[in-house]
């Protein structure tokens, strides 16, 4: 990874159900940022617009391996700023 983001919600880290992800050069004309999910497990993370329309999604190899994960996911949609552990499923 380019950078380490800021890890959110750290207490959820072990028992995570998704991760949530914001990027560095990723906000529309009003400040809103897109984002991305990946469930822990999953073979795709899934990118969405600020307001939750799916863009886009990227196959994940080694979806038992986070620092991977994390790596596929800035390889196709750019830096990380944030990762938020969380125990709810987005989609």
């Amino acid at each position: 990874m380019s950078g380490r983001p800021e890890f959110l919600d750290r207490q959820h880290e072990s028992g995570f159900a998704q991760l949530v992800i914001y990027f560095r050069d990723r906000v529309n004309d009003s400040g809103s940022m897109s984002f991305a999910c990946w469930s822990r497990g999953a073979d795709r993370a899934v990118l969405y617009s600020a307001g939750g329309t799916e863009l886009a999604a990227v196959p994940i190899s080694a979806p038992d391996d986070r620092d991977s994960v994390l790596a596929q996911i800035e390889e196709a949609w750019g830096t990380l700023r944030w990762v938020k552990f969380s125990t709810r499923v987005y989609g």
